[in-house]
């Protein structure tokens, strides 16, 4: 069951907060409320994996796999790298790539450390 309340919590947090970092960044080169987010979740599962102690196994579960599984996005990712490639741009394709995979890399690298 909290799997699904904080799934359903960072399903939403995901929404508004695209929502409202594509407000002020209409004209990003890249789809940076995915990337955004998706670093920033990163970062945060690094750093509550790496402090198991401070939650119970039931929390952290439900902040990995519910808040932060539905916070994050492969989903979109992949969606966004597709309509990237259809349109012929291959440098933003490469640029949103690598940003995307090594930026969540290094965020949970950090998330982890802290």
């Amino acid at each position: 069951m909290l799997i699904f309340v904080f799934g359903g919590v960072g399903a939403v947090f995901r929404y508004y907060l695209s929502e409202l970092i594509v407000k002020y960044n209409r004209r990003a080169m890249i789809p940076i409320h995915t990337l955004i987010i998706n670093i920033t979740g990163s970062f945060l599962l690094g750093f509550v994996l790496n402090n198991k102690v401070i939650y119970s196994i039931e929390i952290s579960d439900a902040i990995t796999f519910g808040f932060l599984g539905a916070f994050t996005t492969f989903s979109s990712f992949s969606l966004e790298l597709v309509q990237i490639y259809r349109k012929n741009n291959i440098n933003k394709l490469v640029i949103y790539s690598i940003f995307s995979i090594f930026g969540s890399l290094f965020a949970l690298y950090v998330g982890i450390s802290i």
